[in-house]
């Protein structure tokens, strides 16, 4: 899939399409060091500001409701200055205002204890998710989407139903990456939306593949991960993207190539139901060649190499079933492939 920018960019250069007045206007973009200094300053004196607030307030930690009212004052502020003013410097001074703002509604929510309270993580889960959409800053969108996908991952932990939560939000990463230039004045808010789903599901996969006797970060005991469940709704996901790829090659791919297609698909994601998380690996690969996105190609090739350690690692099997499993996926390729040759390839038109 060609991205939208370059297939702008073909269409004026073979004179096929003209700028009108809806063009948007050439806007500078500022050197990156000097959007880091900006960054820096803005950092520095939210610091100097909250340290300010911290010593005049300190009184409010001990009212749960002051605090959450002050918190979402500071949180409404950001988001008013941020529509307000356009600069890397209020960008930063808001991202952090607001970052301590959440602290003290998360602090407010926690102040009697109660971890494990269903109601609390409800209400993180739809605050970072809230703030996902409507804060016009692109960082903290990406940073919303991430808390609020590993305070959901907590959340269903909490309910008993983990083994359903990477398969709905792969498929909700597989419907941004596969539909981000559907809403085009919306690209940049997807983009920072998926990247945060992405980092969230990566954290939960890496916490279950290198957790030990059940515990999580909290040294808390989590209910069991049904592996085949889990692992088996991720497989469905990335069969539904290996589908829609299809689709939109259909006229190039004859029918019998993309049913090999598929089954080799299938025969991987057998081969490495043992090993948690590899098929969400490739499932990032995958959507990032597709959009031709190179950063989703990355964290998608560093998901993988992580989990598929798990193999060697952290699997209670021996190394000749292991042996056995990978002999069987490479006869089955190599059948596959001898079936492929031998059927027509599809003519391009």
């Amino acid at each position: 899939m060609i991205a939208a920018s370059n297939l702008l960019r073909l269409l004026k250069q073979s004179d096929l399409i003209t700028l009108g007045a809806r063009d948007e206007p050439t806007v500078f973009d500022s050197p990156w060091y000097i959007k880091v200094l900006m960054a820096f300053c803005g950092w520095l004196a939210a610091i100097f500001i909250l340290g300010f607030f911290g010593l005049s307030i300190a009184g409010l930690f001990d009212n749960s409701y002051a605090l959450s009212i002050l918190g979402i004052v500071m949180i409404g502020c950001s988001l008013g200055v941020l529509y307000s003013k356009s600069s890397e410097f209020f960008e930063h001074l808001c991202l952090a205002f607001s970052f301590a703002g959440q602290a003290l509604i998360v602090f407010a929510l926690f102040n009697q204890g109660e971890s494990k309270d269903i109601t609390n993580w409800v209400m993180l889960s739809l605050m970072c998710c809230s703030l996902a959409i409507v804060m016009p800053s692109y960082i903290h969108s990406l940073v919303s989407a991430c808390l609020g996908t590993l305070c959901f991952s907590y959340l269903m932990f909490l309910v008993g139903l983990p083994s359903f939560f990477s398969g709905v939000f792969l498929f909700l990463v597989a419907s941004i990456w596969l539909y981000e230039f559907t809403l085009s004045y919306q690209v940049k808010k997807l983009q920072a939306i998926g990247y945060g789903i992405v980092i969230g599901l990566m954290q939960f996969k890496t916490s279950i593949l290198f957790s030990q006797g059940g515990q999580t970060w909290a040294q808390e005991m989590v209910p069991y991960v049904n592996q085949w469940l889990d692992e088996g709704l991720n497989t469905l996901v990335l069969i539904y993207i290996v589908v829609q790829m299809l689709r939109h090659k259909a006229l190039l791919i004859e029918r019998a190539n993309r049913l090999i297609g598929i089954a080799v698909v299938l025969l991987f994601c057998m081969g490495s139901l043992y090993a948690n998380g590899i098929i969400v690996g490739l499932t990032f690969v995958l959507l990032g060649f597709a959009n031709q996105n190179k950063i989703l190609l990355v964290l998608g090739g560093i998901c993988t190499l992580i989990n598929l350690s798990s193999y060697y690692y952290f699997l209670d099997i021996t190394l000749l079933n292991k042996s056995l499993i990978f002999v069987g996926m490479g006869s089955l390729s190599l059948l596959l492939m001898y079936l492929n040759k031998r059927l027509p390839v599809g003519k391009a038109l």
